[in-house]
């Protein structure tokens, strides 16, 4: 992209690194997220994009200031957020508090359902299903065999297309609740429209991953393998609190192989057990199907 203002991270604080970028405190009211150089333009202007109109419609988020240029990568200003994330939070009160522990998830729940209501005209977002499938595509050959890819990609193709508000990877790490008791979201980047049951990929995923990888999600989110696993299912069970005990577990197979492509695609950082990784995904599709 010509014509950014170029911007430094020398003298900056890390205040965060992920899978695709990591952000600096650029003043106290800006951080800088720069992305890595393997992330591809396309999508870094998607998030720009998403993240904009999210902000035009009215939903709760930290907004992207400007694009700039950080050496050989691009980066993103965005207004930065002071708070606590639901995640420490929860990982907190899973130590002391079951009640605590209750309460956050009702409220995380609630606040879920206040988005997913949300419908726009088809096309205002991507399909969350076209996302879904761009994931099978990475990992195949890689984390999936051509003959389960398949399966995978029929079985998301099947899933209804909805207008509904997604965040695209609505973990508690995203959701920020301010001294004045509101809340805002960050990375809302991958907005998204289509079943609600995509924006819980990321518990689903971590499931998946914890029984490959030892101690994935203490290392990730600060809860054992365990909480992590009764973490997913109490959410699930709260969203869809109206559902039988048949309709539950049919959500939670359905939230299992989402999470397979979601976790998927979190392994390429995990390179020393991507054989141990496609087994085990190679079996539990073998056997869902």
């Amino acid at each position: 992209m010509d014509n950014l203002r170029k911007v430094s991270t020398d003298g900056l604080e890390l205040i965060a690194k992920g899978r695709t970028a990591s952000v600096y405190a650029y003043s106290e009211t800006e951080v800088l997220k720069v992305y890595f150089s393997f992330f591809p333009e396309e999508d870094i202007l998607l998030q720009w994009d998403n993240t904009l109109k999210v902000t035009e419609i009215g939903i709760p988020c930290a907004k992207a200031l400007e694009l700039v240029q950080v050496g050989d990568s691009i980066g993103v200003i965005y207004e930065r957020i002071y708070g606590e994330t639901l995640s420490d939070l929860l990982t907190k009160a899973w130590l002391s508090d079951n009640k605590e522990i209750g309460r956050l998830l009702d409220f995380y729940v609630s606040f879920a359902k206040s988005l997913h209501e949300k419908e726009f005209p088809v096309g205002t977002f991507e399909d969350i299903k076209e996302h879904y499938q761009k994931k099978i595509n990475k990992v195949t050959g890689v984390f999936i065999s051509e003959e389960n890819a398949k399966k995978l990609s029929t079985f998301i193709d099947d899933i209804p297309t909805s207008t509904h508000y997604l965040h695209g990877d609505l973990n508690q790490s995203n959701i920020i609740l301010l001294s004045d008791r509101s809340v805002k979201m960050v990375d809302v980047g991958d907005a998204a429209q289509g079943d609600p049951l995509f924006d819980f990929c990321f518990l689903s995923g971590m499931v998946f991953l914890n029984r490959i990888i030892p101690s994935f999600s203490m290392k990730n989110c600060g809860l054992s393998d365990e909480e992590s696993e009764e973490l997913y299912r109490l959410t699930i069970s709260r969203y869809y609190n109206e559902a039988n005990e048949e309709e539950l577990q049919s959500i939670l197979k359905k939230g299992k192989l989402l999470g397979i492509v979601y976790g998927v695609t979190i392994g390429f950082g995990e390179g020393d057990f991507i054989p141990l990784i496609k087994k085990a995904v190679d079996k539990i599709v073998s056997e869902e199907f």
